[in-house]
């Protein structure tokens, strides 16, 4: 059997779709667009209108678009040297930065420059021309032939020597071709060096030498070579100064300790007695010296370790071949350079022995001893403990267990220290000057 329900119309069939309100404008992204964007506030009925529209709109940043901008350049820095080439500087700053997408600033913001190349007051060496070639040697077959220039300038002091060849020397033939043997061209031995033209401060001395054999008839010419040489000479200063090295001074005495408990540091300095001279040995060494002091006094108050009274033993675990406990605290931990605490916490003892309820007969046994634990203190001297437990019980009437089970005892690791030595170390070169 059926009859009709919800027969009342239905509601809200008709309900149109309807936007939000548009949102404010975003912040302007690095594409220079900004967005808003509007939700659909109430969907539409079955027999509503759609909704027709955008729900997220963009547009252009209304931003003006700024380079970097550099200011004017400053003037030129005053020159670093007065003549001999130097450098000088000059700055500009940025006086604009780029924004919302500007060209940034590439160029450099200081500039060098040489200045002052003008040399301090040097005078170089100067030469002549060459001299024309002198006849050949050899009137028939292989010769030599010469020519030489001469010194027309000294150099002046703190100038370069003279190192330019005086003489030159090359092959030639002689003009008649009846030659009856072959000589070979030889060279003789150098002469002593000269006299040198200074006394001190620098000069010049000079040696030649002559062509000993001359070729003939088709024979080897002699070997290219210098015919004078001029060196360096009587370098030394006029106005001789003996060399002095630096010495130190005595050590003084060491300061007051910078700590007076636990770790402080003390030093001493020396100062240079003499100071080295240009041609002497600097003074070597460190001019402070660093010691650590008080390290093995403690800030803390002296107080011995102390142990607290013994507690009563405990019942028998058993009736019959059995164990009993007893153990105790640190009272007062050891503080400073008091001492520390050493000796058992925890003991076991035997107890209702010599009875037996028909079990085989086994011994107590103690387990072999763990490691000793960490030490209370990083430097200096603490405290550790260690353990050790009953592996076995006593069975029928066997000899019950009797001792320590844990107990602690006085560590010392690495001394505490108060200085670390550190080596000098140079830093980077600074760049070479002009």
């Amino acid at each position: 059997e059926m009859e009709p329900c919800a027969v009342q119309p239905c509601s809200g069939l008709d309900l149109p779709c309807l936007f939000e309100d548009w949102h404010d404008w975003g912040f302007c992204t690095d594409d220079r667009l900004s967005f808003r964007q509007r939700l659909v506030r109430q969907q539409p009925g079955y027999l509503g209108n759609l909704c027709m529209g955008a729900l997220k709109e963009a547009r252009p940043c209304d931003l003006q678009v700024e380079d970097c901008s550099l200011s004017a350049w400053s003037p030129w820095d005053p020159c670093d040297r007065a003549c001999g080439g130097g450098q000088q500087q000059r700055h500009r700053e940025v006086s604009a930065a780029a924004s919302n997408g500007g060209k940034e600033c590439e160029d450099s913001l200081v500039e060098t420059r040489g200045c002052n190349i003008n040399p301090c007051e040097d005078v170089a060496c100067e030469v002549s021309e060459w001299s024309d070639w002198n006849r050949c040697s050899a009137i028939c077959g292989a010769g030599q032939r010469f020519r030489h220039r001469d010194l027309t300038q000294m150099p002046s002091d703190g100038s370069l020597g003279c190192t330019m060849d005086l003489s030159q020397v090359e092959a030639c033939e002689g003009e008649r071709m009846d030659c009856l043997s072959v000589v070979d061209c030889t060279w003789g031995a150098w002469s002593t060096w000269g006299a040198c033209s200074c006394s001190c401060d620098g000069g010049q001395r000079n040696r030649d030498r002559r062509i000993a054999t001359m070729p003939s008839i088709g024979g080897k010419p002699c070997a290219a070579g210098d015919q004078e040489q001029v060196e360096a000479c009587n370098t030394q200063p006029c106005h001789f100064k003996a060399c002095i090295d630096g010495a130190w001074a005595q050590w003084g005495q060491w300061s007051a300790c910078s700590k007076s408990c636990e770790g402080g540091v003390a030093w001493r300095v020396r100062k240079v007695q003499a100071e080295a001279n240009e041609c002497g040995t600097p003074a070597e060494g460190l001019s402070m010296q660093h010691r650590a002091c008080n390290v093995h006094s403690s800030c803390s108050p002296r107080v011995d370790c102390l142990f607290a009274p013994w507690l009563q033993w405990s019942a028998c675990t058993r009736a019959c071949s059995s164990v009993k406990r007893r153990s105790r605290t640190i009272e007062v931990q050891g503080q400073g350079d008091g001492a520390v605490c050493e000796g058992p916490l925890k003991q076991t003892w035997p107890c209702n022995e010599g009875c037996s309820d028909g079990e085989a007969v086994v011994d107590c046994e103690f387990s072999q001893w763990d490691s000793w634990g960490s030490c209370s203190a990083t430097c200096g001297s603490g405290q550790h403990q260690r353990e050790r437990r009953i592996a076995r019980a006593d069975f029928g009437g066997g000899r019950g267990c009797g001792g320590i089970l844990t107990e602690v005892g006085r560590c010392d690791v690495a001394p505490c220290s108060t200085c670390k030595s550190m080596d000098c170390q140079w830093g980077e070169w600074e760049d070479w000057s002009a």
